[in-house]
Order: structure tokens, then sequence, then C-alpha cells
């Protein structure tokens, strides 16, 4: 496993990957028993078009996080949520709602699977909102959810109106 530091407008952000599967992205410290490495040039292009306010396109690598059967189900659930928009917990678990399953418990669910996810950015867990569009949790702080959904241009106005 390799790790790299990309430096963001939201502070230092820690990308491991492995060939050329990307295994993780969050604004955590560097593990410290692993050499820090430049991170791949594609990899760091996409991350500044993606800063730059500008849709990136797809992923530049292969996305490979570690998680349940279940947690990969949503995580590609949510892969799938376009640049600029957003979907709410609801929405992402009427997506991968196995029959006969409680619908309250599944969005519950699936909101820790979300939480848990260890690709922020291009798994987009920013896009995920609660019910009728309200910001909600996002494990690198809602401030930094805000920025990054005001920079897609998605940015939902309830939670602007709220904050004036």
């Amino acid at each position: 496993m390799s790790q790299g530091i990309y430096d963001s407008p939201l502070g230092e952000i820690l990308i491991r990957w492995q060939g050329e599967a990307l295994a993780g992205l969050d604004f955590v410290s560097p593990e410290e028993d692993l050499p820090l490495e430049p991170i791949p040039e594609k990899l760091k292009t996409w991350l500044d078009v993606y800063f730059s306010g500008r849709d990136p396109g797809p992923a530049p690598m292969n996305l490979d996080p570690a998680g349940t059967p279940f947690q990969r189900r949503v995580w590609q659930a949510m892969a799938a949520v376009p640049y600029g928009e957003t979907t709410t917990y609801g929405q992402l678990a009427a997506q991968v709602m196995t029959p006969g399953k409680n619908p309250g418990f599944l969005a519950r669910a699936v909101g820790r699977a979300v939480g848990a996810n260890p690709i922020l950015i291009l798994l987009p867990c920013h896009r995920v909102l609660g019910a009728r569009g309200k910001l909600t949790g996002f494990r690198a702080g809602l401030e930094r959810k805000k920025w990054l959904l005001a920079g897609e241009g998605s940015l939902p106005g309830q939670y602007e109106k709220n904050q004036k």
C-alpha cells in the first residue's frame, strides 16, 4: 500500500492506493509506518480540476474500498450520483433495498455505510442529504461538506436560507 498527501483548499488529504486501485482518500493523518510518496499524476490532475470548481469526469483510478458487501452496494449507488446533483439516504435505501426489509432500518444502515466511506469525494458521500434535502453529517465536517456542495453548484437552498 502506498500513501501520499494532496494539498487541497480544505486541508491536507491523505490518499492510499495499491497499483492502479485507490483504497482511501480522507482528511486524516498519514500512517507513520508507511512513507509518503508522490500521488499518481492522473489522480492529482483529477483533484486539481475538481477543486477548481469543474466536473473532472469519471474516477481516474479503479476504486477499491474495503467494506462489507452491503457497504459496497451502497457505495456503488452513491458513486452513480452525478457531479452537481444530490440524493438522500432514503433514496439510496430504496436503490439497495432487499424485499421484506424494514425501510426505516435500511435507511439507518445506509447512513452507517455512507459514514464508513473510505474514499471521500470520488465516492461522493457529500452528495447524500437527509430527508427533504437537509444537510446532515459528514465525517470530514459539515463546513467541508458545504464547501464541496457549493463548489459543485448543489448546495441545498434550504441550508443557505437557514444559516442567514
